[in-house]
């Protein structure tokens, strides 16, 4: 949750300062209208966007049980076990953030409300699209909706100009209401978003470049509507919702657009450049991930004829294999006989033996030419002859992700009656805790005890920390080193590996 609302600020951010330094001050109001409503929707959605990246040319191996002599020589099963976190604080946040957006969807239905009690208890009349309310009381016509509010005195004497009621019902023609309904509605949901202040201030200016433009454009006297402007100035409506004529605080800058001239190379420069910023946030702020490939279907026989089918004893595990290039039929008998022959001359491929009521893995080791020639068959096989081999190839695990402890966490780690610290690969006295903060970690993995692993130790969880130096050098490692995993599979049960290689 709080990475979305940092993204979602973020982006808002990005979005309206672009529109006030590049964009605000064009004459290009139709544009800006569609960039104002897309953007602050964008902002909001693109969060839970989540892009899926092209997955590597070979699966990722996750097995339920890796023996790996590089982390720990205790064979336990790898569980994620954390303290649970105390939601206290999470349910205070909650309240206050619905305390506050009630307050404003508040706001809104009384602003509504008192706009509706005007429709309703006073006459109206239909011209063009719009229906006008005629009010007792001396205001300045503003619009909502399809409504336009004018003093009915004025109206039935002919003292409201034709331009005023002009903008207005260019301000229901365009449905600008919508849009001003649209941006308190998110910002009564997002109240913390302090750019949407912004974004709604900028709608409402929008909104009132485009009723002057629509004003100037038939009756083509700029002067004189400026002229106007400035006597009706001294007027305002307070109303949340209606566009209204004279709205002081921005008289100013529409007195300004109105003088301004149009340049349509720097106009249509600036309509390009909204492309490339759409992507950007679309990069930065979108949750990537890695797409899984699945694993590779053999391919269709042109003459029909039944597929190599592997062997039903060979349960297929969930997760899959080096994508292979085989055949229908596989690899010869010949090469069947070679990649065997080069698996004899490494047994036992490995052994487990008890080191001070530890388990290591003891395993042998194949030299690069002849690991080369057994990944090159393995690859040609066909599944069924994959399904036999005593050695395999997996595409070695992605690296750990980056992740840092939170602070409840990294203190109850400091219980030695529940937990044994390793940091760096080293163990250690859990009180050392005490000299490092949890920011100083940046991966953490917690195992579970069993069976002969909790002998002479008074913990039941095992912890694995990295520090963050730690951490960068087994990332830059574990990325640039591309090679696959060279596995074996132990006959005597279904799936237990060790690895065999020792790959970063």
């Amino acid at each position: 949750m709080i990475a979305y609302l940092i993204k979602a600020i973020l982006c808002s951010g990005v979005f309206i300062t672009f529109y006030l330094l590049f964009l605000q001050e064009e004459k290009i109001h139709r544009f800006n209208r569609i960039y104002l409503l897309t953007s602050i929707t964008f902002c909001v959605v693109i969060p839970f966007v989540t892009i899926q990246l092209p997955a590597p040319s070979l699966p990722v191996l996750q097995p339920d049980y890796i023996i790996d002599n590089n982390w720990s020589t205790e064979i336990v099963e790898r569980v994620s076990v954390h303290p649970p976190e105390n939601n206290t604080s999470y349910s205070i946040l909650a309240a206050v953030y619905f305390i506050i957006a009630i307050l404003f969807f508040v706001r809104f239905a009384a602003n509504i409300y008192f706009l509706l009690r005007k429709i309703f208890n006073n006459s109206t009349t239909r011209i063009d699209n719009a229906t006008l309310v005629l009010l007792p009381e001396h205001i300045t016509p503003h619009s909502f909706l399809h409504y336009v509010f004018v003093n009915k005195k004025d109206f039935e004497t002919g003292a409201i100009e034709k331009e005023i009621l002009l903008h207005e019902l260019t301000h229901v023609r365009q449905n600008h209401t919508l849009d001003l309904l649209y941006a308190e509605i998110l910002q009564s949901l997002l109240w913390f978003n302090p750019f949407f202040i912004l974004y709604r201030k900028a709608i409402r200016l929008n909104h009132e470049f485009l009723a002057d433009e629509a004003v100037i454009k038939i009756y083509n006297n700029r002067y004189s509507y400026q002229r106007l402007l400035i006597d009706k100035a001294a007027n305002n409506n307070n109303s949340l919702f209606a566009s209204r004529f004279n709205y002081y605080l921005i008289t100013k800058k529409r007195l300004t657009m109105i003088a301004r001239t149009h340049s349509k190379a720097i106009s249509v420069i600036k309509k390009i450049a909204v492309l490339p910023l759409y992507a950007l946030m679309l990069f930065f702020f979108s949750t990537n991930v890695i797409a899984q490939n699945e694993t590779p279907s053999s391919p269709k026989s042109k003459d029909n004829t039944t597929k190599h089918k592997p062997d039903p004893k060979f349960q297929e595990p969930s997760w899959v294999r080096l994508s292979p290039g085989f055949t229908e039929a596989g690899v010869s008998e010949e090469l069947i006989n070679e990649y065997n022959a080069i698996t004899e001359q490494h047994k036992p491929l490995f052994k487990i033996e008890t080191v001070n009521n530890k388990k290591k893995i003891i395993t042998s080791k194949f030299s690069n030419e002849k690991r080369s020639r057994l990944e090159h068959i393995y690859k040609m096989m066909s599944k069924a002859q994959q399904a036999k081999a005593e050695i395999i190839f997996y595409k070695k695990p992605a690296p750990f992700a980056k992740g840092i402890p939170t602070e409840k966490t990294f203190n109850a780690w400091k219980n030695a009656a529940i937990y044994g610290v390793w940091i760096d690969g080293k163990k250690i006295k859990n009180e050392k805790l005490n000299q490092y903060k949890s920011s100083d970690f940046s991966h953490s993995f917690t195992s579970k005890l069993y069976g002969a692993a909790k002998k002479n130790v008074s913990y039941n969880y095992q912890v694995d920390l990295m520090t963050n130096a730690y951490y960068d050098n087994y990332y830059k490692k574990a990325v640039s080193h591309n090679q696959p995993m060279m596995l074996a599979r132990d006959p005597d049960t279904s799936y237990r590996f060790a690895r065999l290689y020792n790959i970063p």
